[in-house]
């Protein structure tokens, strides 16, 4: 395993090789952290209450707009790109005890239309061009949940998976076979294509989020561990760190990176807004307050599995 800081007193080399963690800041033109999902070009959207910001492949922003795309008492739980312009859309009525919607939202046209219906509350939501997977809950149990998918064409749904842990803070996410990651806080599941469980671990995280690049690389947010010496990462990392400066309970929180056998931890600020995979060797990561916030991505050594 191997432990990654992100820390001020890095030096920037004058040469970066291809067997360093390598990390350069994004200037988004936001001065708010965001959630973050890539845009099926190598590109990434991030959305923080109703403003939305489009970082290209190159790390420039191409769009930024204002939308709540549902009225009030909706509030939008999740999203993920589609297509680059169009979104699936997760939302919930007032509270998030009643029930939830399922859009496509057409970010070129701003335009919202509902795909589905649910008459209960929907969580996390991970998209492919022809389905949503989406979570689904009761409000009143913690103890399982389920995953369903919904054609983007048809609106037709369809059950996919039961999970074991809590459906309002359970995180998924699909990769380019059709597997779906399910996180929660007592552990992590791996559902085929087919519905049928094939991996599951039960290292528990108070924060379950996570983030599948197309091969199946895994990001996620992991509880630190004890007696573990950090290293260090390429680049300029000042204020990635600063961003979080005069907060403590960051160092109880870190990313973790997996690709194949193979753990890279990532000790990173606190307040991790949102992170997504760009493609299968960079991702993104969004962190800060409403004060202060930065965005980076960061790439693995090439010889990260």
């Amino acid at each position: 395993m191997t432990v990654l800081a992100l820390a001020a007193c890095t030096p920037t080399p004058a040469e970066v090789s291809g067997e360093e963690w390598r990390l350069s800041i994004v200037s988004s033109g936001a001065s708010y952290p965001m959630k973050l999902v890539g845009d099926t070009v190598g590109g990434a959207w991030g959305m923080s209450g109703g403003a939305w910001v489009h970082v290209n492949a190159e790390g420039s922003v191409s769009n930024r707009f204002q939308d709540e795309i549902m009225p009030s008492p909706w509030k939008v739980t999740a999203f993920d790109a589609v297509t680059p312009d169009v979104f699936a859309v997760g939302a919930v009525w007032a509270d998030g005890d009643l029930f939830g919607d399922i859009l496509l939202f057409d970010a070129s046209s701003r335009t919202p239309s509902v795909l589905f219906h649910a008459e209960r509350p929907v969580g996390d939501l991970a998209a492919t061009p022809d389905q949503i997977f989406f979570v689904s809950y009761d409000a009143s149990d913690d103890r399982a949940f389920d995953v369903s998918h919904v054609d983007t064409r048809t609106g037709a749904v369809s059950p996919f998976a039961s999970v074991s842990g809590a459906g309002r803070t359970a995180s998924i996410d699909v990769d380019s076979s059709g597997a779906v990651h399910v996180a929660t806080e007592s552990g992590r599941t791996v559902v085929s294509p087919a519905g049928d469980v094939i991996a599951r671990d039960e290292e528990q995280a108070a924060d379950p989020r996570i983030a599948v690049s197309p091969s199946g690389r895994v990001l996620r947010v992991s509880d630190a561990e004890d007696g573990v010496t950090p290293g260090a990462v390429a680049g300029d990392s000042r204020a990635f760190t600063e961003s979080s400066s005069g907060r403590d309970a960051c160092a109880e929180r870190w990313l973790l990176v997996e690709g194949g056998q193979t753990q890279s931890r990532i000790e990173a600020p606190c307040d991790i807004a949102g992170f997504a995979w760009l493609d299968d060797e960079t991702f993104l990561v969004s962190a800060g307050d409403e004060s202060r916030s930065v965005m980076v991505k960061v790439r693995p050594p090439r010889t990260f599995p």
